[in-house]
């Protein structure tokens, strides 16, 4: 039999093939073990990055080093939780000259075992105690003044989002805080077009006659609507409380679904917002909770109090009592 040059390079096209299948492979393989290693380090990053400090305040009669004992109960705190607190200034964006204030603060509190997401909703005119800080930073005093205000005490972006972070703890009985992503609110915009857009029900009349015309009817919000919509406050901070609930539940289910079809969106999100957003959490961490976000169940946790006016401004007291229970009952299990 004659071997002909055509002969020879049949074997050699189909070697070629299979070597490029094998690099294509190759690739995708670590293109997924990078992936997966990338979430769990973001896993072991938060789990062990403390912005707020760790000591946990005496709630109940008495304290030893495990346990608050409250009402005749023993009370452990789960450590599955990561806590993540979401800060919006009312600062068009972040590095602005002014300070500016925290005008939304929610609490994400992650619990990697149940992938259960609790979100505590805290208004910006809570009355507290606040950290005062120097010129370098340092706390060198405290004052009782509406929590929107531990932003406008730091002297930059960091320092001014640490000071919410510790603020927010102390409110909470100092439970530990993993971590902060502190936005403008221009970029509520660019979030909202992200992910195509939120649709919800407008529940109230605004000052704004887009939103009446469109009243109890299931809308389709793009960014500037939806900033609108988030930021419109009447005499009282609590019904734009309700609408921000409201519109994190929608926006949560829009993020879900775009993610699935692109699962690279939240570091694009991550991206196009570093300039415009200031956080202790990494890529790696961000890809984390992006991916066990599509598994989670959210709720929101109300802290209980009621609402006057001091030195003709709105504020909010929390009723003691109630938060304590309230803390026990989300970030700690009874034994």
């Amino acid at each position: 039999m004659i071997v002909t040059s055509e002969t020879n390079k049949k074997p050699l096209k189909h070697k070629k093939l299979i070597i490029v299948l094998v690099i294509i492979l190759a690739s995708i393989i670590a293109l997924i073990s990078t992936f997966f290693i990338m979430v769990k380090l973001g896993e072991i990053k938060l789990k062990n990055s403390l912005v707020a400090n760790e000591n946990v305040s005496e709630i109940g009669d008495n304290m030893d080093e495990n346990a608050i004992h409250y009402n005749g109960k023993s009370y452990y705190y789960n450590e599955h939780l990561i806590n993540i607190l979401l800060i919006g200034t009312d600062n068009e964006k972040i590095a602005d000259t002014g300070r500016g204030q925290a005008d939304a603060l929610y609490l994400a509190s992650v619990d990697t075992k149940s992938n259960q997401v609790k979100i505590v909703s805290i208004s910006r005119n809570t009355l507290c105690e606040l950290n005062v800080l120097s010129m370098t930073g340092e706390a060198f005093g405290t004052e009782n003044k509406q929590i929107c205000l531990a932003y406008a005490y730091g002297n930059d972006d960091v320092s001014s989002s640490e000071n919410c972070v510790k603020a927010v703890s102390k409110l909470l009985y100092d439970i530990p805080i993993n971590g902060y992503y502190t936005i403008g609110f221009k970029s509520i915009s660019k979030i909202v077009n992200s992910v195509g857009g939120v649709t919800l029900t407008i529940p109230d009349e605004s000052p704004y006659q887009e939103f009446n015309d469109r009243l109890g009817k299931n809308v389709k919000l793009n960014g500037e609507e939806a900033l609108l919509y988030l930021r419109m406050r009447g005499d009282s901070n609590a019904p734009r409380v309700e609408r921000h609930k409201q519109f994190i539940k929608s926006f949560v289910n829009s993020a879900k679904t775009a993610t699935k079809k692109d699962i690279s969106l939240p570091i694009k999100m991550a991206n196009q917002l570093s300039r415009d957003s200031t956080t202790n959490l990494d890529v790696s961490s961000i890809v984390y909770l992006a991916t066990e976000a599509l598994d989670w169940k959210l709720s929101f946790i109300n802290i209980q109090g009621e609402y006057g006016i001091k030195d003709n401004l709105e504020i909010f007291t929390v009723d003691e009592n109630k938060l304590k229970e309230t803390v026990l009952d989300n970030f700690y299990i009874a034994k």
